[in-house]
């Protein structure tokens, strides 16, 4: 696949459609692949956390999620094929899972707004014949076998954690290196929660588009000020003065 590169971190640069025959691929394998949603608050962390940085770097797909995405692509020395945020892919996976019949498994933070039933019960609306176990667990947990053995005897083939960055790649990491029998895909999904039960709204459609997300979210959450400054000015800032290695395939 075609990469672009910040931090030293590889971004896969694919349309959707690739992607989605990646999550098909996936799905009829027979190992665990751990998908990260790649944006500017990722690689920051992931500058300073070895540990982040090295889950970022070993994850089987990188997705570009948010618009700061198109600043790296050209700063790898192309343009950018497709974003595809959480959600939108969060979505696209659930309608493939229950199209094939796969279970999905749900781990919702404790310190969240949304827990794992509401959520189950929210994505049932659009995806009524879906099979979906799930649990509420602190963000810190470090003891993982209970949670290794619930999602073995519910079958899951896909698991969803929704702690944000750096936590849910950090568990799901740990999780996949678990090796359990019949999960296929983990990926964080931060945000994505509370955007399907309705606790938060997405910015309009025509926001989306422009890339002006983060002005819908600062409006809505103004204690996301620091996170957002983070994200559309000092990324760029360091990006810009950062010597990068080119995309390649």
């Amino acid at each position: 696949m075609k990469t672009i590169v910040a931090f030293d971190v590889a971004i896969d640069n694919e349309k959707r459609s690739v992607v989605r025959e990646r999550l098909l691929q996936f799905l009829t394998g027979k190992t665990p692949r751990h998908i990260v949603t790649i944006n500017a608050e990722f690689l920051l962390e992931a500058q300073k956390n070895k540990r982040f940085r090295d889950v970022l770097k070993s994850a089987d797909l990188s997705v570009p999620d948010s618009v700061s995405m198109h600043l790296v692509a050209w700063h790898s020395g192309t343009l950018l094929q497709a974003r595809y945020p959480g959600i939108d892919l969060m979505h696209d996976m659930l309608a493939l899972a229950q199209t094939r019949g796969d279970g999905v498994f749900l781990l919702a933070s404790t310190i969240g707004l949304s827990t794992w039933e509401e959520t189950a019960q929210a994505i049932h609306k659009d995806f009524p014949t879906l099979t979906i176990h799930g649990i509420n667990l602190a963000p810190t947990t470090k003891k993982i076998d209970n949670i290794v053995a619930t999602i073995s005897k519910h079958g899951s083939a896909i698991v969803l954690c929704n702690f944000g960055a750096p936590q849910q790649d950090l568990f799901l990491s740990a999780l996949k290196n678990a090796t359990i029998p019949s999960v296929r895909i983990l990926m964080g999904v931060g945000g994505s929660y509370d955007f399907i039960t309705g606790k938060q709204k997405r910015a309009p459609h025509w926001m989306r588009h422009m890339g002006l997300e983060w002005l819908y979210r600062l409006w809505q959450q103004p204690r996301r000020f620091g996170r957002i400054v983070n994200a559309v000015v000092i990324f760029p800032l360091k990006l810009l003065f950062t010597t990068n290695h080119h995309g390649h395939t």
